[in-house]
């Protein structure tokens, strides 16, 4: 009766800790400033993530350069964003909103204060102005009698002046010079845009959902804890209750506390490398949507997230499961070091 029982429970322990290593893993994994630290890192990220905040960028700078005309173009406004939002730029964001969001988590405050600091932006302006307004001057042709003509014949019809450069044109010292002062017009024209501003106050259509769904992310992190810790114990409860039952030979309780170990860590490493080792089945899965395909830059910032999660959960799969499977092994092991029947009374499994 004692070893069907202890069979039970020992079913019940490996299932258990299977479970318990894989949820720990992916707690751990979801809620580490590492596992997105990475994800950062990775250039196929922090590429599409940017090129999204370069179009923004772009689609801003047209709709305030638009009384411009042709003299500045699509090309123009994407060079600029590119010039502005950079990549060093872009992952310093991140991971200063990563920081805030895991101080915010661990902290009783209401939301998170998710910054964005434009003080580098502002200071960069002008020079990218300046820059920006040299090249367009060296791509201009020399004045010559024909170019003079033609400037005559468009004034007179009311047709697009053609524009040139005298002959030897100083283009770097005119940008340069006082009576342009081109940095003190764009610096001027920065000055009342904030150094930094609160992501969540400059969306307020959007923060109180967004809030909402952080608040609820929390919560979730907290109940998530609270179930694995009762199951932990609930694990060490069973692993005593086997040893009770299966406490004579010694021989017998080590190796029925090994092989609970062994297969409880390599069924978690089992299940969740089978996980591992289907992502690139399980991504198209997920990605498959009845309203068409996604954006490919969101497509692609989306895998790069996906793949970094499953990752770093399969990286602590490995070393919690890992560590219970060779723990298992070397009870196991010292159970055949133990002699047969070592008293009297004692019988083997």
């Amino acid at each position: 009766m004692n070893k069907f029982l202890a069979g039970l429970l020992a079913f019940a322990f490996i299932v258990g800790f299977a479970l318990s290593v894989i949820g720990w893993s992916a707690l751990e994994a979801l809620f580490t400033p590492k596992t997105y630290t990475a994800i950062i890192a990775n250039p196929q990220f922090t590429g599409a993530a940017t090129d999204l905040v370069r179009e923004q960028v772009k689609e801003r700078i047209q709709q305030e350069t638009r009384t411009l005309g042709s003299l500045f173009t699509a090309e123009d406004a994407q060079w600029v964003a590119e010039q502005l939002v950079t990549d060093s730029w872009f992952t310093a964001q991140l991971e200063r909103w990563l920081g805030a969001l895991f101080d915010w988590l661990k902290s009783d405050t209401p939301q998170p204060q998710l910054i964005l600091s434009l003080a580098d932006l502002k200071q960069e302006a002008p020079a990218v102005a300046e820059m920006l307004v040299a090249n367009k001057l060296r791509q201009l042709p020399s004045c010559t009698l024909e170019k003079v003509a033609q400037a005559l014949e468009a004034l007179l019809t009311g047709r697009e002046i053609p524009l040139c450069l005298p002959p030897n044109f100083d283009v770097e010292g005119f940008v340069r010079s006082d009576v342009v002062n081109l940095r003190a017009v764009v610096a001027d024209y920065m000055r009342p845009i904030p150094d930094s501003v609160d992501l969540l106050a400059l969306s307020a259509d959007n923060s109180d959902s967004l809030v909402s769904g952080l608040n609820r992310i929390r919560l979730a992190r907290q109940e998530a804890r609270r179930y694995l810790t009762i199951l932990g114990a609930a694990l060490l409860v069973i692993f005593l209750l086997i040893g009770l039952l299966r406490w004579r030979p010694k021989r017998a309780l080590l190796q029925w506390w090994g092989w609970a170990l062994l297969l409880g860590g390599g069924l978690a490493l089992a299940i969740f490398g089978g996980v591992y080792a289907m992502r690139a089945g399980l991504w198209a899965w997920v990605t498959t949507s009845p309203n068409g395909a996604w954006p490919a830059d969101v497509l692609q910032m989306a895998r790069a997230v996906f793949d970094g999660i499953l990752s770093a959960v399969w990286s602590r799969v490995l070393l919690l499961g890992g560590a219970g499977a060779a723990a298992g092994v070397v009870l196991a092991a010292l159970s055949l070091a133990l002699p047969r029947g070592a008293s009297s009374g004692e019988r083997a499994i």
